[in-house]
């Protein structure tokens, strides 16, 4: 919008067409923000959704990885696919509707040192 006013949506379609796990499912979910930019160091937003920018542990940078983590703590896990493959067919549309439904607002602020 300005230099200082920024606002962004990010969505996420993903479709699930797989007849082994009897899965025929389409899930969205959108994440939308405005932040304020004070200085070049410092940046408030407030944003609605799940925020796929997220600090990725591993690496202590930010990452698109937020939806990852969010479907991962509710069983999308490697693990998961490797130990109980059938399961899946439980699991996925579970999380994924899960981070379709998750209304969350946050305000967050970074600071760049």
């Amino acid at each position: 919008m300005t230099e200082t006013i920024r606002a962004g949506i990010d969505a996420r379609l993903v479709r699930y067409d797989d007849p082994v796990l009897h899965l025929d499912d389409s899930f969205h979910d959108i994440f939308a923000d405005v932040s304020y930019k004070f200085t070049d160091n410092i940046e408030v937003s407030l944003g609605y959704g799940v925020d796929p920018w997220v600090i990725d542990v591993p690496v202590n940078e930010f990452a698109d990885v937020g939806r990852d983590y969010f479907l991962y703590a509710r069983g999308l896990t490697a693990a998961k696919a490797r130990d109980d493959f059938l399961g899946l067919e439980q699991a996925i549309p579970a999380a994924e509707q899960a981070l379709q439904d998750e209304r969350r607002v946050q305000l967050e602020a970074i600071v760049r040192f």
